[in-house]
């Protein structure tokens, strides 16, 4: 499974997981339910998603210490949309009016076929300020947006993996381009259109390559630091036949495009601390480690995780396994120092802008809102979600 996951990240396109949530009404349920529990299987489903009403009302109360407010945007619907969820009141609106003629490609023909991949928007990324949300909408070849919160639609380019530089004025993201771990698949039909791709959304120019390095070319999953100054994502293995088992290569290349390097094999990016160091995770066992990218230093902060997203403040991990036997996943909360504070058989899907309360998925396919120490605090009713990549973000600001 670490090798899947390895495989995955590698892809520049990835896949493209159908995100789906739905209910009749979203509505914060009674803070007495339990928290985080050990792990149980995830279930898997085939039942389709019913659209979300416009609004609901909520039942029940966040815990007196944790007052839950904000936005969370999720997708849910038969025909996928992005829908903007008030956790304060339960009501949700419709953010995106999302057709399939929104995902054509302008610039290349399609270059995976579309029954390896689930379609719909994915890869939810709040701009700092909250005023712009960033996805990719598609198949395994996607197409870049970001929308306000009227629902306006701006088309940024082809690709996928949005992320947001912290001043808020670019986004980098990974191209549509073949899946060439250990193959050659040719020359770009232009210098740089396989490399990672860069645009200017003050500016509403077209997107250009980062950098024409051979370094940069497939690189996915591209991620700023906390100080801007660079980009973390994975990229091909450089001699791959010295370690045939490997898939994964993590690179940092500096935001201007400059002085591309590699600073691991077999792993891959999974988040920047706000120290700046960088979570590795080793695609063949798990084990996660923070990396000083300055003095090469590693810290080992535990195993078992093929997914780790830490909180914006740094003081909080959730990590994701997955049980190669029976494919059931779990997540766990930890701190730093790698002390196990909560377990569930969910999917982290947000973490909050202040570091108080994450988002999670579980299988009985309910949003659930969890303080920073795993107790619970509201859940929303989403019968029909299940997604193995994280299908919300909680905006910044609201």
């Amino acid at each position: 499974m670490h090798v899947l996951n390895a495989m995955y990240r590698l892809c520049v396109v990835g896949l493209a997981i159908l995100l789906v949530a739905c209910s009749a009404t979203e509505e914060p349920s009674s803070a007495s339910s339990p928290g985080l529990q050990p792990a149980t299987p995830m279930p898997s489903t085939t039942s389709q998603p019913v659209a979300p009403s416009a609004t609901s009302a909520p039942r029940g109360s966040a815990p007196a210490q944790l007052a839950l407010t904000g936005e969370v945007a999720y997708v849910a619907g038969q025909d996928p949309q992005i829908f903007l969820l008030d956790l304060s009141t339960g009501e949700s609106r419709q953010l995106t009016e999302l057709r399939p003629e929104h995902a054509e490609l302008a610039d290349t023909e399609p270059m995976r076929l579309v029954l390896s991949c689930g379609f719909g928007p994915t890869e939810l990324s709040w701009s700092p300020d909250g005023s712009l949300l960033a996805f990719s909408y598609g198949s395994c070849d996607a197409v870049v947006y970001v929308v306000d919160l009227e629902g306006t639609l701006r088309r940024v380019g082809e690709g996928r993996s949005p992320d947001w530089s912290p001043d808020g004025r670019t986004l980098i993201f990974s191209p549509n381009s073949p899946f060439c771990a250990r193959a050659d698949c040719g020359d770009p039909p232009a210098p740089g259109a396989w490399n990672l791709q860069v645009v200017d959304v003050t500016t509403g120019s077209d997107p250009r390559p980062l950098s024409l390095h051979e370094a940069a070319r497939n690189g996915g999953q591209p991620a700023y630091s906390p100080d801007g100054k660079l980009i973390a994502y994975t990229g091909l293995l450089p001699d791959a036949a010295a370690d045939p088992e490997l898939f994964a290569a993590t690179y940092v290349i500096g935001a201007d495009g400059t002085d591309p390097r590699l600073v691991a094999r077999g792993a891959w990016p999974s988040a920047w601390l706000p120290d700046n160091r960088l979570l590795l995770v080793d695609e063949r066992t798990g084990d996660l480690r923070a990396l000083d990218l300055a003095t090469t230093d590693a810290v080992a902060l535990g195993g078992d995780a093929s997914f780790v997203t830490a909180s914006p403040d740094g003081t909080r991990l959730l990590l994701v396994s997955t049980d190669t036997a029976t494919g059931a996943s779990r997540t766990r909360m930890a701190s730093l120092d790698g002390e196990t504070l909560a377990e569930t058989p969910g999917y982290p899907a947000a973490w909050a802008p202040d570091s108080s309360a994450a988002v999670l998925i579980d299988p009985a396919g309910m949003l659930a809102i969890v303080d920073r120490d795993g107790a619970a605090a509201a859940t929303y009713e989403l019968p029909d979600a299940f997604n193995l990549f994280p299908p919300a973000a909680w905006r910044p600001g609201s």
